[in-house]
This record gives C-alpha cells, sequence and structure tokens, in this order.
C-alpha cells in the first residue's frame, strides 16, 4: 500500500554508443536488442550476458537511450559487475564501430518501490507519462535531470531514479512531499 524508497549504491551503468552498437549488442546478450531499436526511444528488457559456452557472466536491464542519450544502449547491472562486463564485451569489439563507456560514477541512484511508487514519481516530477516496465525515462525532479529505469526486485511497481550525485537531496526531500502529499506511507 505504500512505498519503499532507498539508496541504490550498489547499481552501475555502461553506456554502449557508435553506429555498429545495436546489431553488436544483438550478438552479445540473450535480449532482443533490435526489437527495442523498433520499440522506440526509451524501450528496455532485461538480459543476460553470457561466455560463448552459454555460463552467465551477468543479469542486466538493457535500454534505449532518451534525450541526451537518444544515441547510446544502456546496460544497467550490479556495480560490482561492471569492470568485468566492461572487459568482457571489449574482447568481442573487433572491427565494429561500438564505444562503452563507464557512467556509475556519475549517477547517485534512488530507488522507489511499491504499489504507489508511479503516483509518487508523477507527482514529484509533474509528469504523468512514465516509462512502461523495463523502458527508460527522463524527469526532471525538483530542478534536478532524472534517469529514470522502471525495474526493480519487489514485484510491485518500482522505478530506478539515476541524477548528479549533489542533487541527491532536493531529489529525495521532492519524493518524500510528493508522498505525503498523497498520503501514501512510506515502508
Amino acid at each position: 500500500e505504500g512505498i519503499g524508497l532507498f539508496e541504490m549504491d550498489d547499481r552501475g551503468l555502461l553506456e554502449v554508443r557508435g553506429s555498429d552498437r545495436i546489431r553488436w549488442l544483438d550478438g552479445m546478450v540473450t535480449g532482443d536488442i533490435k526489437a527495442l531499436e523498433k520499440r522506440g526511444e526509451g524501450a528496455g528488457c532485461y538480459a543476460l550476458l553470457l561466455t560463448h559456452r552459454g555460463a552467465i557472466v551477468a543479469d542486466l536491464h538493457v535500454g534505449r537511450g532518451v534525450g541526451r542519450k537518444a544515441e547510446a544502449l544502456l546496460l544497467e547491472c550490479k556495480r560490482s559487475d561492471v569492470g568485468r562486463i566492461r572487459a568482457v564485451l571489449e574482447k568481442m569489439i573487433i572491427a565494429d564501430d561500438v564505444v562503452l563507456r563507464d557512467q556509475t560514477a556519475e549517477f547517485a541512484v534512488l530507488g522507489i518501490e511499491g504499489a504507489r511508487s508511479g503516483d509518487v514519481l508523477a507527482r514529484a516530477s509533474g509528469r504523468e507519462a512514465l516509462p512502461s516496465a523495463d523502458g527508460w525515462g527522463e524527469v526532471e525532479i525538483a530542478g534536478a535531470e532524472v534517469l529514470v529505469g522502471a525495474f526493480g526486485w519487489s514485484g510491485e511497481q518500482a522505478y530506478q531514479l539515476r541524477f548528479a550525485p549533489a542533487k541527491g537531496e532536493v531529489v529525495r526531500r521532492a519524493l518524500e512531499e510528493a508522498a505525503t502529499s498523497l498520503g501514501v506511507e512510506r515502508v
């Protein structure tokens, strides 16, 4: 009935750019990356990065970028896996126009999950249209640009919010005020 709002310092983000990024990544992970291209900006899916023998290297949320990141694919993963994922993928760049960039340190991450998390996020951002499940979008909260990933782990509606680390307190406060104004109990 309420929401959970929590820090997610354990999450990382890799950006994949270059003209071959879609074809190349489609051959690297289990998700249908070509289908994301057809679905449009912000489309996302869950995927696995596997070895050539089928062993799991890491699980990822893959998404088409939005806004300033529209020409990128985003790979969301455990922070501790970023280096390993990058190393595995860089070995697979042969003659492809693909560039990998670790964006983990550029963002603070908050998670908001629970039955009313979408209502709270919509109120705090002033936007009713939020990304659909597994998708990505952009909103502004209390003057901060926020990259939103629509996924989590509780089984309830969930979002990951990425923003400049210096904006953490204002974003958190705006979300808490939005929850209070909606009569949402924080859990």
